[in-house]
């Protein structure tokens, strides 16, 4: 229950960290599922954990995964797809337990002032990406891209 409420919230406004310059890495929004997985070099893969949390833009149906590490910090990367089955996000769930270093870092790149538990959302210009971060427990938190407006 508590992993269907968490993937629900996540899915509301969360985004990524890492080095995105548009799009998110080898990813770009509005690719298909195969585009995803030819551009992760197979990397990508289906997702055994779908779920649907549908939002108002039908983007939370988590159909490939895969790894991703950004400095010290190691992720699961989920991507998203919306009722045409064009990529719309990519979730980042922090593994490891780090995630007060992790909005510290989020923080420090995108400003305002770390509050533990609370949701944060930033619009990245430079990435043309909205990036969001949420700690719902010590040990559980994520971040989200997606494409601005």
């Amino acid at each position: 229950m508590l992993g269907k409420f968490c993937a629900v919230i996540v899915v509301v406004g969360m985004a990524s960290a890492g080095s995105a310059l548009a799009d998110w890495e080898y990813a770009r929004w509005g690719m298909t599922e195969s585009e995803v997985i030819a551009a992760s070099r197979g990397l990508a893969k289906p997702n055994p954990t779908v779920y649907d949390d549908s939002t108002d833009d039908g983007s939370s149906r988590g159909l490939l995964f895969a790894p991703y590490t950004a400095g010290k910090f190691s992720f699961r990367a989920v991507f998203k797809f919306d009722r045409s089955d064009r990529l719309r996000r990519v979730n980042l769930r922090l593994e490891g337990g780090q995630c007060d270093a992790l909005q510290a870092e989020l923080v420090g790149r995108y400003g305002g002032s770390a509050r533990p538990g609370f949701m944060m959302r930033w619009r990245d210009t430079a990435s043309r990406n909205y990036v969001a971060f949420i700690q719902l427990a010590d040990d559980y938190c994520a971040v989200e891209y997606w494409e601005l407006d």
